[in-house]
């Protein structure tokens, strides 16, 4: 995990991530508080439209029997996983210019990831068990895995936490955007 933003490395990122910007650009440190051009936004949605596909995903009763008891700790993760994107949204005033004690973002954007990845593993998992006459749930349930997982990269580039977005992702933002929206129906 990236503990300080430095200068060089924002600049590095904003131009990786060319026109969606998705870097701080400027960085000032008064004491322990740094004040960072972020775009919380984008992490937000991002993290928002995760979320909702894979809680989407959870709804389909053909999931949620295949994972049994483990649906109950899949909704536990992406309900900590909300929980952090809303204490994002309130640290960073959903401003994005913003005086935050960086690594304290960066700590709740490693545990967004987090509880995702578990709910991930969880969905992986149960993927090949799914009977062949559910063909259609499980298409469904590749793809807004793969939408969520070119997400990830993008929420992790937006808190600074890598240092270029993913060299050749499945599926363009607005794709993935677009897939989890309607699973998240």
């Amino acid at each position: 995990m990236i503990s300080q933003f430095s200068r060089r490395s924002l600049l590095r990122l904003a131009m990786l991530s060319g026109s969606a910007m998705l870097a701080a650009c400027a960085v000032t440190q008064n004491g322990s508080i740094t004040t960072v051009t972020l775009d919380t936004a984008r992490i937000v949605t991002d993290g928002r439209a995760i979320v909702g596909a894979l809680d989407g995903v959870l709804a389909i009763p053909a999931i949620a029997t295949l994972l049994g008891a483990n649906l109950v700790t899949a909704e536990a993760a992406l309900h900590a996983a909300d929980l952090a994107l809303s204490e994002i949204q309130t640290l960073t005033g959903g401003a994005v210019t913003v005086s935050i004690d960086t690594a304290r973002v960066q700590t709740l954007v490693l545990s967004l990831l987090g509880d995702v990845q578990s709910v991930l593993g969880l969905l992986q998992g149960a993927l090949p068990s799914l009977p062949a006459a559910l063909s259609v749930v499980a298409t469904e349930l590749s793809t807004a895995i793969d939408a969520v997982r070119t997400l990830i990269p993008l929420v992790q580039l937006a808190a600074g936490l890598v240092g270029s977005a993913p060299a050749a992702p499945s599926m363009t933002e607005a794709q993935a955007l677009a897939i989890a929206a309607r699973a998240a129906r």
